[in-house]
């Protein structure tokens, strides 16, 4: 298993299951926008679900919460989750419920 800082993974919740040509086009293109706004992918991890795949995009910069939720909400996180977690960003308790496959992440020491 991975470590990460929480502040800098992005988690989103796609509803839909990709094939391998799909799925690659797709990772590629989210982190085409990310590099685009000036950040920089270090690792992609994914997950099929029931409903569809989990991905965890993991950043080298730290983030706040609303940006965290504002750059998942860009790169395609599923829009009820999006309206959850922009209000979860302001109230204070995003990192508390912005989970995805289950995996509590670690703070670095």
């Amino acid at each position: 298993m991975f470590v990460h800082s929480v502040s800098s993974i992005l988690k989103v919740d796609v509803d839909i299951k990709m094939d391998v040509v799909m799925l690659q086009r797709w990772v590629e293109t989210r982190k085409r926008m990310l590099e685009s706004m000036g950040y920089h992918v270090v690792d992609v991890n994914y997950r099929y679900t029931r409903h569809g795949m989990h991905f965890w995009f993991i950043l080298q910069e730290q983030l706040d919460a609303y940006t965290r939720a504002t750059l998942q909400f860009m790169i395609g996180d599923d829009h009820r989750r999006c309206f959850y977690n922009f209000y979860r960003a302001r109230l204070g308790v995003f990192d508390h419920f912005n989970a995805l496959f289950g995996v509590k992440v670690y703070e670095q020491v």
